[in-house]
């Protein structure tokens, strides 16, 4: 129980690291902050770097559902930059 609840803590905590870079995307509907290829490259990593640990959580015969949450809430997070990053809004 403990060390599930590690567990959340520390996905909520990585969650609300990317939610500010979220929020700059949206609300200004471009992510200039990552237009550098040294940015692209942090993104990328980032977002691979989720999905891969999501995949290899499904993988255990037991959940792990602290992991599981917080990789996808993340990969969606991260996803999300990429649109603004690749594709800006007023740009369509």
């Amino acid at each position: 129980m403990l060390f599930e609840t590690v567990g959340w803590i520390g996905g909520a905590l990585l969650f609300i690291c990317g939610v500010p870079l979220l929020y700059e995307a949206v609300k200004t509907g471009k992510a200039e902050t990552f237009n550098t290829v040294m940015g692209k490259a942090f993104l990328w990593m980032w977002f691979l770097g989720e999905l891969l640990t999501v995949i290899y959580v499904l993988s255990f015969t037991v959940m792990k559902w602290p992991l599981i949450m917080m990789g996808v809430l993340n990969v969606l997070i991260v996803a999300i930059i990429l649109k603004y990053l690749y594709f800006p809004r007023g740009s369509e």
